[in-house]
């Protein structure tokens, strides 16, 4: 495999392999044979792009390209889809838009607070934003 830095190709002396025993391979015909074998190479070949991009921004000297366990590690989290933030969950968006509703029906009681109405409102507010708004972090937290 070649990992490119610096519009130079390097290459490992020794190459790479990758083995896996043959109870796990057992299943597989030979289309999803070579499907796998395809994807193993396509995956390992953006790791070492993506580890090598990840080697020269970080590079602090002027010898040669080195690339640690942590960005190959790195580089293979960002592969898998690292890249693009994960989707908050249905009920974390529609909690977060309750809280929005909370908020305003707060800030419309306390033009009311001298009724009685106002009060109740008030306090159904707070305790709408305050749960929902709860509900959204524990969501999205996880």
């Amino acid at each position: 495999m070649k990992l490119r830095l610096k519009r130079e190709s390097y290459s490992a002396e020794d190459g790479l392999s990758i083995r896996a025993s043959p109870s796990e391979v057992e299943p597989l015909n030979p289309a999803a044979r070579e499907e796998l074998e395809k994807h193993t190479k396509e995956f390992l070949g953006d790791v070492l792009q993506e580890a090598g991009r990840l080697e020269e921004t970080q590079r602090t000297t002027s010898g040669g390209p080195e690339v640690t366990s942590t960005m190959v590690d790195r580089a293979s989290q960002l592969v898998r889809g690292g890249y693009a933030k994960k989707r908050w969950p249905v009920t974390a968006f529609i909690a977060q838009a309750v809280a929005f509703i909370g908020t305003l029906l707060v800030g419309v009681a306390t033009n009311h607070l001298d009724k009685e109405w106002g009060v109740i409102l008030f306090a159904a507010g707070v305790v709408l934003a305050v749960i929902s708004s709860t509900i959204v972090w524990v969501s999205t937290n996880r």
